[in-house]
């Protein structure tokens, strides 16, 4: 495994000025990273390219309608951008050997991700799930209610299935925060938290389903919500529980963080 020892960040979230910082963060369970950096055309998976041994080989995804806008006030370079209205981005691969560490037995995985949202909070936000997650089928999604606690479903729709919603909010203001989500299947363990605040967790399920059929893990839409209306930047996937160290280098108090 590789170490992510080079950033650059810019000093807040609303900053034009750039300084630099360094850390050390193990990459070990990398799958993906995408930055959303690519102005046009679709999204890269930049794990290996950072140096990743456990990235998703073909993982970069596919736009469908979402559209890029480049950084005014945060210190992404390029966000995605997803209207509410089909927009949704879906990765190459379909192989269960690929996603399946997400949502069947055994599962162990932390999302860290940066979110701010276009418009407020009158319909629900789906920022993640399965483009298949109907009665019986394996999957997860993460979505803002309207209330702006978050619903976190995972496994087997139905049978085998978490589905959990947080007491916390998310803001309710135009600024980024970053969102961590872990889950831990040997001790049935799932966490959440906004800008490196203590996690909200629920422990209490394991999982039984052995796969996850056809279902493919994409962004800004789920099968069985509703479209997002917000943007994303700085998406890392990976399959393994970060320390709260890791997840404190991300957010790097309070500061945007890109891999340089």
């Amino acid at each position: 495994a590789g170490i992510i020892d080079d950033f650059e960040f810019y000093n807040g979230v609303t900053s034009a000025t750039p300084a630099t910082w360094t850390g050390n963060i193990d990459l070990t369970g990398l799958k993906a990273y995408y930055k959303f950096d690519e102005a046009s055309g679709d999204i890269i998976n930049h794990a290996t390219s950072i140096g990743s041994s456990d990235s998703i080989t073909t993982s970069d995804l596919t736009v469908n309608g979402m559209t890029y806008v480049a950084s005014g006030t945060s210190p992404f370079g390029y966000e995605g951008s997803f209207d509410g209205s089909n927009d949704d981005v879906a990765p190459d691969s379909t192989s269960t050997s690929d996603w399946g560490f997400i949502n069947k037995t055994g599962a162990v995985f932390t999302f860290i991700f940066w979110y701010n949202k276009n418009s407020a909070f009158s319909a629900i936000q789906d920022m993640f799930g399965m483009t298949n997650y109907n009665a019986g089928d394996s999957g997860i999604f993460l979505r803002w209610n309207t209330d702006r606690t978050a619903r976190i479903a995972l496994g087997k729709n139905g049978t085998d299935f978490i589905d959990y919603t947080t007491t916390m909010t998310t803001p309710n203001d135009s600024n980024w925060h970053m969102i961590m989500v872990q889950y831990d299947d040997s001790s049935g363990t799932l966490k959440i938290s906004i800008d490196n605040n203590t996690p909200e967790s629920s422990t209490g399920h394991n999982l039984t389903a052995t796969t996850n059929a056809e279902n493919v893990f994409n962004m800004g839409w789920n099968s069985v919500g509703t479209w997002a209306n917000i943007k994303l930047a700085e998406v890392s996937i990976w399959n393994r529980i970060l320390t709260t160290s890791e997840i404190t280098s991300l957010y790097n108090s309070g500061r945007g963080k890109i891999v340089y």
